[in-house]
């Protein structure tokens, strides 16, 4: 498979909507305790439980931060889906790049706080594979459980195993999304012309 310019791929780094990170080499839990592996039981009442509204800032070097919007969604049951954007913004060289749905898992590290890693790929212009993506997130939910922030890394690989670009990484903040009394929608205001919407002749 045709490898793409690494200029393009790296910034296709930058503005990969979400994605996750890792945390620091050797990280442990807040308590100090090893940070728990796959198939640790989810504590009743986690916060992080529910979807968000996700806004990831990508460190880049001799660039404006970027900033993306994802939506990201944590189960009972430690299962993860993200909802990265289908195409890629056009790039420089004219490589379009097109994401997938992100799918994995999360564990609790401490009453509010967590880590999570989930797998998506993307695609070239031909509908080739070109990267297979795994994101590595830590993030603490606020005490009122309604926010969290935390700290990501991507990395991308070639389906040869190859470095598709160096290894991203950047922060995060997201807030819950709740359910919302019903507003008025479009369909609710009658069309010009119709009966409801003339005036009542005096």
């Amino acid at each position: 498979m045709r490898r793409l310019a690494v200029p393009v791929a790296v910034l296709a780094v930058t503005i990969v909507g979400l994605l996750a990170g890792r945390g620091l080499p050797g990280a442990r839990a807040h308590d100090g305790t090893p940070i728990p592996t796959a198939g640790t039981p989810i504590p009743v009442g986690h916060p992080l439980v529910g979807s968000w509204r996700v806004t990831f800032a990508f460190e880049a070097q001799n660039q404006p931060p970027v900033e993306l919007i994802s939506l990201a969604t944590y189960t009972s049951d430690g299962t993860l889906v993200v909802a990265n954007a289908g195409q890629m913004p056009s790039l420089p060289l004219g490589a379009g790049l097109f994401l997938t749905e992100g799918h994995g898992a999360w564990v609790p590290t401490g009453e509010r706080a967590a880590d999570a890693t989930f797998v998506f790929v993307m695609l070239d212009q031909s509908g080739g594979l070109a990267s297979i993506n795994t994101a590595r997130t830590s993030l603490e939910v606020n005490a009122t459980g309604d926010a969290y922030v935390g700290t990501f890394t991507l990395d991308m690989v070639e389906p040869e195993g190859n470095p598709f670009a160096p290894p991203a990484r950047g922060t995060f903040e997201a807030i819950r999304i709740q359910v919302e009394p019903p507003g008025i929608s479009f369909a609710a205001t009658p069309a010009v012309g119709s009966p409801a919407a003339s005036t009542p002749a005096p």
